[in-house]
C-alpha cells in the first residue's frame, strides 16, 4: 500500500522486504531482481538497472552488508531484510556409507556393520552452520536415496533398513527407496543385490526441484559421475539456484564429484571430527 509516497513491497520468498517508490510489475521479477544480487554477491549497481527500468534513479551506493542494510535511491530510501539462503540436501546413501567407510574405516570389508552410518539430518544442520564466507543459510530439506533389500532374498537388510529409514523420517529427512536388484554372479551362480534407479531418482528431483525453485542451494553428497549431468544442467540452466557438492575427507582421500559451472563450484570438505560428530552408532539389526 502506499504510504507518504513510499510503496512498501513484501516478499516473502526467498524473504526480504524492498521498501521503494518504484513499482516492480510483480513478485516473480522482483525476486528476479533479489537473486541477481544475492547469489552473485554483486554491487548495488548491478540492481541499479533493473530498479531504473522501473523508475528508480540514483542507486550508486555499495549493496547492504550483514541482516540489516539500506542505500539512498533518489531520496527514496530502498531497504533489504536478508534471510538465509534455502538449503536442499541430498544424499546418495549407498555412496556416503562407502566413501565415509573408506575415508575412515580402512574401506567395506574391514568395517563393522554400523561404521560409516551418520545421521542426515544431523549432517545437514552441520553444513548449514559454515557456510561460505558473507552469507547465511537454513536448511528446509534433507532427502535420502538408498536401496531396500527384498524381505525374501534378505530379512536382515530389510528389516534392518526399513527401521533406518524410519528413524530418518522421524528427525525429518525425506527418504525415497528402491528395491534392490538381486542378479546371479557368473560364475559362482549366487545372487547379488544391486541398487537400481538411485541415481536416475536423485538427478530427477535435484533438477524438478531447482526448476520449480524449491531451494536456492542445492547440495549433492555423493561421488557418483552418473550425477554429474544433473549438477551441470542446474548450474547452466538455472540462475537462481546455486549447485555444490559435499564430500568425506580424510588424508588422501578426498574424491569429490567435479562438475563445469559458470562459477566457482564449492564442495563442503568433511574431516574426521565431523563423522564423528554426526556418526550414528545404531545397529538396526533385528536381534536374533
Amino acid at each position: 500500500m502506499k504510504t507518504g509516497g513510499v510503496l512498501h513491497i513484501l516478499l516473502r520468498e526467498p524473504g526480504f522486504v524492498l521498501d521503494t517508490g518504484a513499482c516492480i510489475d510483480s513478485e516473480r521479477q522482483l525476486r528476479q531482481i533479489y537473486r541477481a544480487w544475492y547469489l552473485e554477491a554483486g554491487a548495488l549497481s548491478r540492481l541499479a538497472p533493473c530498479l531504473a527500468a522501473h523508475g528508480v534513479q540514483g542507486a550508486h551506493s555499495s549493496p547492504p552488508s550483514g541482516v540489516l542494510g539500506g542505500a539512498g535511491l533518489a531520496g527514496i530510501t530502498a531497504i533489504w531484510i536478508l534471510v538465509p539462503q534455502r538449503v536442499a540436501l541430498f544424499l546418495d546413501w549407498q555412496n556416503v556409507l562407502g566413501r565415509a567407510r573408506d575415508a575412515f574405516h580402512g574401506g567395506s570389508e574391514q568395517a563393522r556393520s554400523t561404521d560409516g552410518q551418520i545421521e542426515p539430518v544431523r549432517l545437514g544442520e552441520l553444513i548449514c552452520e559454515r557456510p561460505p564466507s558473507g552469507v547465511e543459510r537454513e536448511l528446509v530439506s534433507v532427502r535420502v536415496y538408498c536401496g531396500l533389500a527384498d524381505p525374501h532374498e534378505n530379512r536382515t537388510m530389510f528389516v534392518a533398513r526399513t527401521q533406518q529409514c524410519q528413524r530418518w523420517r522421524e528427525d525429518g529427512a525425506t527418504v525415497i527407496t528402491r528395491p534392490l536388484q538381486y542378479l546371479r554372479d557368473w560364475p559362482r551362480g549366487r545372487k547379488v543385490a544391486r541398487e537400481k534407479g538411485i541415481d536416475v531418482a536423485i538427478a530427477v528431483d535435484y533438477v524438478t526441484m531447482a526448476f520449480r525453485g524449491l531451494y536456492d542451494i542445492g547440495i549433492l553428497f555423493s561421488a557418483d559421475t552418473d550425477l554429474r549431468p544433473a549438477l551441470e544442467y542446474v548450474a547452466q540452466h538455472e540462475p537462481n539456484v546455486r549447485a555444490e557438492v559435499a564430500a568425506w575427507r580424510s588424508g588422501r582421500n578426498s574424491r569429490r564429484l567435479n562438475f563445469d559451472a559458470p562459477y566457482p563450484t564449492w564442495c563442503h570438505y568433511l574431516d574426521q571430527a565431523d563423522y564423528d560428530r554426526v556418526r550414528d552408532l545404531t545397529n538396526y539389526r533385528p536381534a536374533r
